[in-house]
């Protein structure tokens, strides 16, 4: 099996761990090495593997039954890129937490610009 195969069976691997309810908590942070560093996640939350997995157990919590598809796997060497889309029934408070997550909540309601 080559590298490229193997490092998409990971993704997979991934994948089908997210959009598991039943074992996710317990595994899909397991994928993760302890030095992830996230760029561009909300301020409120450290940019490591806890703020990540602290941002991972909001969205279960809103969305308990949320998948993740990977639909373009790019592998190159050792790296991976994937363009993924989420999906899931809101159930769950939303809105409002993630306004905390990110640091404030906007005084006016959001207008949708089209």
């Amino acid at each position: 099996m080559s590298s490229v195969e193997s490092l998409r069976e990971v993704v997979q691997r991934l994948e089908r761990t997210f959009s598991d309810p039943q074992n996710r908590e317990s595994h899909y942070l397991d994928f993760y090495d302890d030095s992830l560093v996230i760029h561009g996640f909300p301020q409120k939350l450290p940019a490591n593997k806890d703020g990540f997995m602290e941002f991972d157990h909001f969205m279960w919590k809103a969305f308990p039954d949320i998948r993740i598809t990977f639909e373009d796997i790019i592998i190159e060497k050792n790296k991976v890129a994937c363009r993924s889309r989420p999906s899931g029934t809101h159930t769950g408070e939303f809105r409002v937490g993630i306004f905390q997550l990110v640091g404030s909540l906007p005084d006016q309601p959001i207008k949708n610009s089209t």
